[in-house]
């Protein structure tokens, strides 16, 4: 079987994400040259960055691609749920969140990092998770963020 970098093909490359608290993710992204990379994952840990951001990335003594900065925010809102109980692609919550048009990844069985598009009320995807009663956050843009003008 072929690694799997070579079966996305040579354009995909893996970025360290590293979060507040340290902990590190290594999405997938597309390499545009320059310096410059598409993320192609949703984030589950880091804050500030969402999935088709075009961001600044270079080289680690290991060879890996550290994230460096957001150069064009793709539009999209990256927001995650840590749920109770282990979830399956049949969770009601989640088919109602993917027929408003948001996208989703799990990771855990329990985390679901949420990418809300432009197009899509971030509102009622707000409402409908506080109805959920399931705990979640706002990780792109943070709630200091969205409400750092109050």
């Amino acid at each position: 079987m072929k690694p799997e970098r070579e079966r996305l093909g040579p354009e995909f490359v893996k970025l360290r994400l590293q979060a507040p608290d340290g902990t590190v993710e290594t999405p997938w992204a597309i390499d545009l040259g320059g310096g410059t990379y598409r993320l192609d994952n949703i984030p589950f840990f880091a804050y500030g960055v969402s999935a088709d951001d075009i961001v600044q990335a270079a080289p680690e003594a290991d060879g890996v691609l550290k994230f460096m900065k957001v150069v064009k925010p793709s539009g999209n809102r990256t927001l995650r749920i840590a749920f109770k109980d282990k979830v399956t692609k049949t969770e009601p919550l989640l088919i109602r969140l993917t027929e408003m048009g948001v996208g989703w990844e799990g990771a855990f069985a329990k985390l679901i990092a949420l990418s809300v598009p432009p197009e899509t009320n971030v509102q009622k995807v707000v409402d409908l998770l506080n109805q959920s009663g399931e705990d979640w956050e706002f990780a792109n843009p943070t709630w200091e963020g969205l409400h750092s003008g109050e």
